[in-house]
């Protein structure tokens, strides 16, 4: 859906997995239910969490350790691209270890 370019930012729902159900094997954690503009990925948990590729979820795409955290902000590192984003509906598929506390991804999508 193109959004104009006036329209308001509003939060997706948080994507969440407690590292405790870890089990070495891909698991989908949530979907974006819009284009996302923002994406906050936030691995408070005490594992290394590998976010999958979104085209091959059998190919790690980025790992994260413990306590990290990263913003993507889509709109203003769009290149040449017109619009340039994880199209909506896009399933978000985590591994790692289990261990103790949460992965987290929220993300901002524009609202007409």
């Amino acid at each position: 859906m193109a959004i104009a370019n006036r329209a308001q930012a509003d939060w997706g729902q948080e994507l969440v997995i407690d590292s405790a159900t870890f089990t070495g094997s891909a698991q989908t954690i949530g979907t974006f239910v819009e284009t996302p503009s923002m994406i906050v990925i936030q691995n408070d948990s005490n594992v290394t969490v590998s976010l999958r590729r979104f085209a091959d979820p059998s190919q790690t795409g980025i790992s994260f350790v413990a306590g990290t955290k990263l913003v993507l902000d889509m709109v203003t590192n769009k290149a040449q691209a017109e619009f340039f984003s994880f199209p909506a509906n896009t399933p978000i598929q985590v591994s790692g270890a289990a261990g103790v506390g949460n992965f987290k991804i929220a993300y901002i999508h524009g609202k007409e």
